[in-house]
């Protein structure tokens, strides 16, 4: 992807650089407003983009106005957008029509239960098509703490690491 394509497309602040410095998770956009409208033009660069990289950042999103809502646009010039499998309450179920979950036990709802004042899923997050995930279900300050512990692995001298309830 030339750095020509991105600044025609989005603007002359716009760049990409590399994700990683092994070149291989993907790609870094800068200076490109997911909030604004998209031309025809610059969601096909993005799904380019995935053809050729499995992870793409947009940093500097606008962290107050920001909303899920402004990523769902991007699929929304392919077709309509439909619920994730893992939203349906009898997910992996046969023979059965789907039924979406309970709100309270959507995976946005315990996550922002988890901190609910400090961490917050994005605005929009409770949208069908939109999968979240997260560590946060289960923790936080009203949940059983959880330690940290050393272990000894099978080799003498090294140490790991596991969760213990």
């Amino acid at each position: 992807m030339a750095e020509s394509e991105v600044t025609r497309l989005f603007g002359t602040g716009a760049s990409i650089d590399l994700l990683s410095v092994d070149k291989c998770i993907g790609r870094r956009v800068t200076e490109v407003d997911l909030a604004s409208p998209l031309s025809p033009e610059q969601p096909e660069f993005v799904v380019s983009l995935l053809d050729h990289h499995p992870v793409i950042s947009f940093l500097n999103q606008d962290k107050d106005g920001f909303c899920v809502h402004n990523v769902e646009r991007l699929p929304n010039h392919f077709g309509a957008p439909v619920t994730h499998p893992k939203n349906y309450a009898n997910y992996g179920a046969k023979d059965v029509p789907p039924r979406v979950r309970d709100h309270a036990k959507q995976k946005f709802t315990q996550a922002n239960q988890a901190f609910p004042v400090q961490i917050n899923c994005a605005g929009g997050a409770e949208s069908p098509p939109v999968c979240v995930t997260t560590n946060l279900v289960g923790s936080g300050p009203t949940s059983e703490p959880r330690f940290l512990l050393p272990r000894l692995s099978p080799r003498i001298g090294e140490r790991s690491r596991i969760f213990a309830a």
